[in-house]
């Protein structure tokens, strides 16, 4: 496998308010001047995008962010291959029920990314910690940047696992599998 880390972190999907989007644009300053750290974001346009897109260059982070609006099924890897984690950081807890699956967290371990995640992302939770295959940390600031640091510096860890289990198992990640059922 590469071990090669890319430097950007991905935010990908609908634009959510509860998402920990300007949580990590206020981290973004300094992930970049201690890491060279970017936000790459891929999604399709809504009035939140927009919000976020003009708060985002009203502040510091707009220079770290890469808005790539929607993109093409058939040009998703080549768009994430420069990422090393994807975020899905759900701030609240009614937000999935324990059943739910984040299709974002399952396209994040497709693309072998190391999802950084909350622990009110549904189901998948309790499967990424059984395998190791991301991070799981609290919606706050310094959970967040501890667990971004974590998931690039053990980036190589990550990835093989994630390798792996998507080798061993390559039809696992579905629904009826991260359920239990």
């Amino acid at each position: 496998s590469d071990t090669k880390v890319g430097n950007y972190i991905c935010f990908l999907g609908n634009m959510r308010k509860d998402f920990g989007i300007e949580m990590l644009f206020g981290l973004l300053p300094e992930l970049n001047q201690e890491l060279g750290l970017r936000l790459k974001i891929i999604g399709p346009e809504s009035d939140l995008y927009r919000h976020y897109f003009k708060l985002s260059k009203e502040t510091e982070a707009g220079k770290y962010i890469d808005w790539l609006g929607f993109v093409p099924i058939e040009r998703l890897s080549q768009e994430l291959s420069n990422c090393f984690c994807g975020i899905d950081l759900q701030e609240l807890q009614q937000n999935h029920s324990r059943y739910a699956i984040s299709g974002r967290v399952v396209s994040f371990l497709q693309h072998v990314l190391v999802p950084v995640i909350s622990p009110y992302s549904g189901a998948i939770v309790k499967y990424v910690v059984q395998h190791q295959l991301g991070v799981v940390c609290q919606p706050d600031r310094d959970s967040l940047k501890k667990s971004i640091l974590e998931a690039y510096n053990q980036n190589a860890i990550y990835t093989e696992k994630i390798e792996h289990f998507l080798s061993t198992n390559p039809y696992r990640v579905n629904a009826q599998n991260l359920l239990g059922l």
